[in-house]
């Protein structure tokens, strides 16, 4: 919150005006949370925690118990939990030789010559000029 409540002192109005408005707003819903949200749950009881019995709550008139267990993860994903579980260094060698050799062919970041803005193709005011014109007079 108060790293909010200091983006007041910044000199871009957006954010001089947003910062706080932020924080207090964080405030309201810390303070909310702290106060009203235990008052809530105290006064609505069986209705909060309603697909789920609570603990040491007397049993209500069901014929068959409810089983709260999950069943045992089954399938494909489950397979690739138990092999990261496993192997943690091996996936996690496997995972950065994969990203490193993705990273080496992947083409350097940049504004290419067709999408620079001083481009005869991109810049409207050397339409119709030669290249080597277009660029001499946009550089200076």
């Amino acid at each position: 919150m108060v790293g909010m409540a200091v983006l007041w002192f910044s000199t871009f109005a957006k954010i001089r005006y947003t910062g706080p408005a932020l924080a207090w707003s964080l405030a309201i819903a810390l303070a909310s949370s702290l106060t009203l949200a235990p008052v809530l749950v105290y006064w609505l009881r069986g209705v909060v925690f309603w697909p789920f019995a609570q603990r040491g709550a007397p049993p209500e008139h069901d014929l068959e118990p409810i089983n709260l267990e999950p069943p045992p993860p089954t399938g494909f994903w489950a397979n690739v939990a138990s092999l990261v579980v496993g192997h943690p260094i091996a996936i996690l060698t496997l995972c950065l030789l994969v990203m490193a050799r993705w990273r080496s062919s992947a083409p350097a970041a940049g504004p290419t010559s067709a999408s620079s803005p001083t481009s005869p193709r991109t810049n409207p005011a050397s339409w119709g000029r030669e290249p080597s014109s277009a660029t001499s007079s946009s550089v200076s």
